[in-house]
């Protein structure tokens, strides 16, 4: 993986949809972000394993491991001392997955379709930008 500037922190975007991997890359390079994308919870899982995020923007309904199980797994097995900002990522959300979610360590939870306008305050918040 490509190493990143000096003060520039990682995205990780993890989602089974190739249409919506695609257009957040999109996004993501037009706001200057770096990131990472992978399809599916355990691939997330693997990569905040073996490279420091400071933001994660996590789809809720995958196949095998859904956004809340994800989103605890990473929390327990992240690089030791990192904590990183963890956004769900989800077309609906009834009041029982934002409760699963905020229960399982997500900071908040953004619908599609994502917008720029969604993402760029999270960037700047997360020191991605």
């Amino acid at each position: 993986m490509p190493s990143v500037p000096p003060g520039k922190r990682r995205v990780l975007v993890v989602d089974d949809s190739a249409v919506i991997r695609t257009v957040v890359a999109a996004m993501l390079d037009n706001l200057g972000a770096e990131y990472d994308i992978v399809v599916d919870g355990a691939a997330a899982v693997r990569a905040v394993q073996e490279r420091r995020y400071a933001l994660v923007l996590l789809d809720l309904r995958m196949p095998t491991l859904d956004g809340p199980s994800t989103a605890v797994r990473i929390r327990a097995e992240a690089i030791a001392g990192e904590r990183p900002t963890i956004v769900g990522v989800s077309g609906s959300v009834d009041d029982a997955m934002r409760e699963a979610c905020l229960r399982a360590g997500m900071t908040t939870i953004l619908l599609k379709p994502l917008r720029i306008a969604d993402l760029e305050p999270l960037l700047i918040e997360t020191g991605t930008k």
